[in-house]
Parts: structure tokens; sequence; C-alpha cells
């Protein structure tokens, strides 16, 4: 078959509906006029919206930022950041709005339709969390992947140091001849 003639959908629940020929385009029509409805990621994005109205441009969290020069770390910028990836769930207690917003939440699902699986994601994040807050919950140990040689990038940013280092000495002997 060629692709104009199948459609597929992704349904929420993760599972493939393929739809051939014929009523392809009716039958995409009543799956999507009939699937449970909500206006809440709207709503959060108004809200949210109204807070950056409200309040202007507030400052990032400084464990948020990139301290790009380590003598910023002297001054709390870059310090503190987990990164979630490390955590049991790919989640951790870590504040990410500006302390003005501090307990701000924008998106508030409602129990219809896939929503109820996002509540239920939510509360299970919030009671994990809650349990870690006494006990300093620590990184998980961390998934087998591909293996790396010095960190993100395998190596390379030393590398390119090091070609730097090298291009620099070579243009300075050919500045003195």
């Amino acid at each position: 078959m060629d692709a104009p003639e199948r459609v597929a959908l992704i349904r929420p629940d993760g599972r493939l509906a393929v739809q051939w020929r014929g009523g392809t385009v009716a039958q995409a029509t009543t799956y999507i006029a009939t699937a449970p409805k909500s206006n809440r990621s709207g709503v959060a994005y108004f809200a949210a919206a109204g807070d950056v109205e409200a309040h202007g441009s507030l400052p990032v969290p400084l464990h948020l930022r990139s301290a790009a020069n380590p003598r910023l770390k002297h001054h709390g910028i870059g310090v503190g950041y987990r990164y979630p990836h490390d955590f049991e769930g790919a989640d951790v207690d870590q504040r990410y709005l500006p302390d003005e917003l501090e307990g701000a939440h924008y998106y508030l699902p409602t129990d219809q339709g896939y929503e109820s699986t996002i509540t239920e994601r939510i509360a299970r994040r919030e009671a994990a969390r809650a349990a870690s807050r006494g006990t300093g919950r620590t990184p998980r140990n961390p998934i087998p992947g591909p293996e790396s040689r010095g960190g993100m990038g395998g190596g390379l940013l030393k590398q390119r140091e090091e070609n730097r280092k090298k291009l620099a000495e070579t243009q300075r002997g050919d500045a003195a001849d």
C-alpha cells in the first residue's frame, strides 16, 4: 500500500491504530471527534502567561543557570543542580520556577480520558518526592549505555582544545617566520 492509502494514529494508550483505504479520513475524523476533550493545557498556558504579564521576566534559579566560567560557582551559579535522569523514575524534588512563583501549578489535569493517567502519574511523583525529602534521595545506578570516554561527548571537548592549542602554536610559529 502507498502512504496516501493509509493513516496511522498513535492512540493515547500507546497503541497504533492503522486505517486502510476507503473511510480513512472519515474514521480519523470520528476518532478525533469522539476522543475525550480537555481545555486544561490552554488554561495552564494562559495562567503561566498571566504570571509573566504580572511579574515580568523573573530570574532563573541559580542552580539551573550555566556556570560557563568556573568562578561563577563561587556565587552559587550552577551549584546544586540534580540531573533528574540520575534518579529513580527520572524525577527529583527540585525547584524549577523563580522564588516568586514557588508552589505555582499550571497544568491541573481532569479525571477524563488520558488525563486520569497523567493525574495518577503526578500523584505518584509527588508521593515519591515527599517520601524522599527526609531521606536525601540518592541517585540510582545508571542504566547501561554506550561506553563514554571522558564524560559527555566522549572526550570531544578535550580533543578540540588540544587541536586549538596545536593550531595556535602553528600560527605563532608562522608569524615568527
